[in-house]
């Protein structure tokens, strides 16, 4: 408050005390608008300096030892605090407030930030930073701008959706290294970062995370060679579907408190979304809603007679894509409520092995095993899966099919029988024609690679009977 007063300002948004922590509807409306708080802020005050909110900020409400100065005839002489660049400030930089998940939308809206550190205040703004004790100290280095901002600008080489997709692999790989109090919160800490993503119209919304994007790829620029274009759509089945294919890389542990097929589920670096059909898939939301939050529904007019209760699970609904964007949109729950998800797609049965590299590939396939050079990688996500104590195989697993938008290729989920659901658990990638080893000819290469001949959408289709695969393993599978 007094660092408010001193600048002349009259307000000032403190998140503990602006956010009614005990109206859920309320707080759920706040933490989705934390971007915009922000974006539109002066600046934001930055304590990086103690280990917590009674540390106070160093030169305010705490002492702080001042660089070492001299006047000497009316003239100050500043000591130079050492390497100015920005990831030169160990105060910083390794300071718990940029540890923290809840603070991460701190440093990718706000326009200008103040840091107090126990040596010396830092402004940094979108140009540069500046010692504010240390004139000396203008370190004339390009501030970070927020990564959200570089969706803006796509052009006809790199689409937007390309650009979104490249963006949100790089804010989420720092935010899933943050810690958190309550791993239940992770989705709420980055709730801003996801809203300003729907309101810049790059994506419908997401669920759990996961996100419904509103663009797919496409082959209409097979003529300029660009390898694919996106085409906006309005249905949310395929945004969801294709932000369901995600893969991660140095994967550490699950996060129990949500679902597997989300990557707020996993403890890693989220990589890149595969580019699939989605046009052959059935997909359903488990939603779990008692008789007040139905009756609150129906007065928002966001229920529709339509949405089945599950037999023998009370309060349990099956909800389609376009109805749950109503029930997120009322206010009523928030987009971290869905713990399952019912898909309808092809599923193949396969057992891994490991090689002499100790890394993990596909042995066999629908019963059939692999040549012994043909090479596909699994990659697991959870660590335990890679270490199995007595044998090296891993004996009919399953996995979700999903084709990529040329049918060159398949991107595979696998998956872990739970009982009553399943588990996600890991990933691989393949040539669609091994799925058809009596289709092609003798040989790894043809096995592996398109021929000139096979090189359309219609050759492969016609060559290879993909529409009888799927029809022979169309398959229901709940994923939780």
């Amino acid at each position: 408050m007094e660092v408010t007063k001193q600048l002349g300002l009259r307000f000032l948004w403190v998140d503990r005390y602006c956010i009614p922590q005990h109206d859920e509807l309320q707080k759920n409306r706040q933490i989705k608008n934390m971007h915009r708080i922000y974006q539109q802020a002066h600046f934001t005050i930055v304590a990086a300096a103690g280990k917590g909110p009674d540390h106070g900020l160093p030169g305010v409400s705490s002492p702080r030892a001042l660089t070492p100065h001299v006047l000497v005839d009316n003239r100050l002489f500043v000591a130079n605090a050492g390497d100015p660049r920005p990831e030169a400030n160990a105060d910083i930089h390794t300071s718990p407030w940029n540890s923290r998940a809840w603070t991460y939308q701190e440093k990718v809206f706000s326009r200008r930030v103040l840091y107090f550190t126990e040596t010396e205040v830092v402004f940094h703004c979108k140009s540069d930073f500046h010692g504010v004790d240390n004139p000396t100290r203008n370190y004339l280095h390009a501030g970070v701008r927020p990564l959200i901002g570089r969706i803006e600008r796509p052009g006809p080489v790199t689409p937007k959706m390309l650009l979104l997709r490249s963006a949100f692999d790089e804010l989420t790989r720092e935010f899933n290294r943050r810690q958190i109090t309550r791993e239940a919160d992770r989705v709420n800490a980055i709730a801003g970062v996801l809203s300003d993503m729907e309101s810049r119209g790059r994506i419908h919304g997401h669920v759990t995370g996961v996100l419904i994007f509103r663009e797919y790829p496409n082959t209409l620029d097979g003529v300029l060679g660009l390898g694919w274009m996106a085409t906006e759509t309005e249905d949310l089945d395929s945004g969801f579907l294709t932000g369901l294919c995600w893969t991660m890389q140095q994967c550490t542990g699950r996060r129990n408190e949500f679902p597997s097929w989300s990557w707020v589920g996993w403890d890693g670096l989220y990589h890149r979304n595969a580019e699939i059909r989605t046009d052959l898939i059935l997909l359903e939301f488990e939603l779990e809603l008692d008789a007040s939050k139905v009756a609150m529904l129906q007065e928002r007019n966001a229920w529709s007679d339509h949405i089945d209760e599950v037999p023998d699970s009370p309060d349990t609904y099956l909800v389609q894509s376009e109805q749950l964007g109503l029930i997120q949109g009322s206010g009523v729950m928030e987009e971290s409520m869905c713990r399952f998800i019912r898909v309808e797609a092809a599923v193949v049965h396969f057992s891994c092995k490991m090689d002499a590299d100790n890394e993990w590939r596909l042995a066999s396939l629908m019963g059939i095993a692999l040549h012994e050079e043909t090479v596909i990688p699994v990659q697991f996500l959870k660590q335990e899966d890679c270490q199995l104590p007595v044998t090296s195989t891993f004996e009919d697993l399953r996995g979700l099919v999903f084709f990529d938008i040329n049918w060159k290729s398949i991107f595979v989920i696998v998956l872990r029988d739970c009982g009553t659901f399943h588990e996600r658990m890991g990933s691989w990638t393949a040539h669609t024609s091994i799925l058809f080893p009596s289709e092609v000819d003798d040989g790894i290469m043809s096995r592996m690679t398109v021929r000139e001949d096979k090189d359309s959408e219609e050759s492969l289709a016609f060559i290879y009977p993909i529409e009888q695969f799927i029809r022979d393993s169309y398959t229901y599978v709940r994923l939780g």
